[in-house]
């Protein structure tokens, strides 16, 4: 057995290399004990020669029973002092790395899950869409993460380390944060179309002045777009509207946004339309052109709608890529018209998938002969279909009319009984908003001229006629049509 450790002046002559009894030397070579001690001293005398004014050399020289029990206290003082100043150098270099390092597990799991929605299918995805599929991806890569790490520290599992711990609780910090982000960005993207809609009065607009039909082809001047939206948008004698929907973007329409926005004119919001035109044997053809014209006009528009009625004879898939590019060319949310059935049930997945908002087209069947007192049964058939319909997006009801002519079905009378009908029973749930169609009469839309493309009442939807006389109508919507207020 060892015998019992030598004291400190035995230890202080060892260092200082004095003479040591040959079995005290041993003892000190052999003792791990006393080898800690060493190397303490080592440190310790090395600072007392200092703190003792005895210059750097002190340790080499012979030192006396009392300089070294002065030296030796003083030195303790210091090397004391010395282990406090590491300790709290040392917590807060553990701090600031376990900061770091909850940090940078944010940063490096939000730089996958962005480099994963970097993927060309994001550009196709409405904005609520690409954040559910954003919180979706962090689910999913947070998770993976957080298993690696439970691996890794299950396979540790004799050492005790907290920087095991401390990286789990950042991913789940990580992960807590992101996803609180992607829904607050979703909230922030539905309260922002909730506004386009919300304290508006939306009304549909065609250029009465246009002909598209050969031979009699004519484009609405600016001057004649800009006196239409005039009485469209007075308080006084006009119909009160102040959110406007256009169908097409080629020619002067591409001017229509602008004109609305002026000062002089007074729109607040605006959705432009981008025709879908088909070729001669009845394709489809991308409208690159319009398109083309919507970004150009993007300052003065609020949102669009690519295509009207076009999910039966378009290709989803095409519709999509071609959303996807005026979304990302302009940033404003963009959607598309259908009739409301294509919006239903399990069918209408795709078509729901693709747009900002639901832009269902809600035009009664007047256009099959039915009188007004039908139309608002529809209308009310309409609502009650609109709300089986998911509730993440905002509903804009379009293509709410009747026709004004011709008698004796069809009245200017019945066409302000029915906007009377409208404005006082309709209930609207939240989320669904209302628009008119059409502010003018249509006079290029005749069923005399083409009866295979028009129904009778087509060209007189108008509140207001061709030649711009007001009808009844107007003052019925400018008086009692209902503002949206519903979120």
């Amino acid at each position: 057995m060892m015998g019992t450790c030598p004291d400190q002046d035995a230890l202080i002559a060892f260092v200082a290399e004095h003479e040591v009894p040959v079995d005290v030397r041993a003892h000190i070579d052999a003792c791990p004990t006393c080898q800690g001690n060493v190397e303490k001293l080592k440190s310790v005398l090395g600072l007392a020669g200092f703190f003792a004014d005895e210059g750097p050399t002190a340790v080499a020289q012979p030192i006396p029973a009392a300089m070294s029990e002065r030296i030796f206290t003083k030195a303790n003082a210091a090397w004391l002092r010395r282990h406090e100043e590491e300790a709290a150098v040392a917590r807060r270099r553990y701090y600031s790395r376990s900061v770091a390092t909850v940090v940078a597990a944010v940063l490096i799991q939000w730089i996958v899950s962005w480099l994963i929605l970097s993927l060309p299918a994001r550009a196709a995805l409405a904005r609520l869409d690409w954040w559910a599929s954003l919180s979706q991806v962090l689910l999913v890569t947070g998770g993976c993460v957080l298993v690696c790490f439970v691996v890794v520290q299950w396979q540790r599992a004799t050492v005790k380390s907290w920087r095991s711990v401390l990286l789990t609780c950042a991913v789940v910090v990580s992960l807590g944060s992101s996803l609180g982000f992607a829904r607050m960005q979703r909230e922030h993207i539905r309260e922002g179309l909730n506004e386009m809609f919300l304290d508006h009065r939306w009304v549909a607009f065609d250029p009465r002045q246009f002909n598209p039909y050969p031979g009699k082809e004519r484009m609405p001047t600016v001057e004649e777009l800009e006196n239409d939206l005039r009485l469209l948008r007075d308080e006084k004698s006009g119909a009160g509207f102040d959110a406007l929907i256009t169908f097409k973007a080629n020619g002067t329409f591409a001017e229509i946004p602008r004109l609305a926005k002026k000062k002089e004119v007074g729109f607040k919001k605006v959705i432009m339309g981008v025709y879908v035109n088909s070729d001669k044997d009845g394709n489809p053809q991308k409208p690159i052109e319009q398109m083309q014209a919507a970004i150009a006009a993007s300052p003065w528009v609020d949102g669009y709608c690519l295509g009207h009625n076009t999910t039966t004879r378009l290709d989803i898939e095409h519709l999509r890529q071609w959303m996807a590019e005026l979304r990302q060319a302009t940033g404003k949310p963009v959607t598309t018209t259908a009739p409301l059935v294509s919006y239903l049930g399990e069918r209408g997945r795709p078509l729901r998938e693709i747009g900002d908002w639901y832009f269902p087209d809600v035009r009664g069947s007047w256009v099959y002969g039915a009188p007004p007192e039908e139309l608002i049964e529809e209308l009310h058939q309409a609502v009650r279909d609109v709300t089986t319909l998911p509730s993440d997006r905002p509903v804009l009801l379009k293509m709410i009319s009747c026709p004004a002519a011709p008698e004796p079905r069809f009245t200017p009378k019945g066409q302000a009984d029915f906007y009377t009908w409208v404005a006082r029973d309709l209930y609207l749930p939240p989320g669904v908003f209302l628009s008119y169609y059409n502010g003018f009469d249509l006079p290029w839309m005749s069923f005399d001229d083409h009866p295979a493309e028009w129904s009778p009442g087509q060209q007189y939807v108008g509140f207001f006629t061709a030649t711009g006389e007001a009808r009844p109508s107007v003052e019925v919507v400018r008086k009692g049509f209902p503002v949206q207020r519903r979120p």
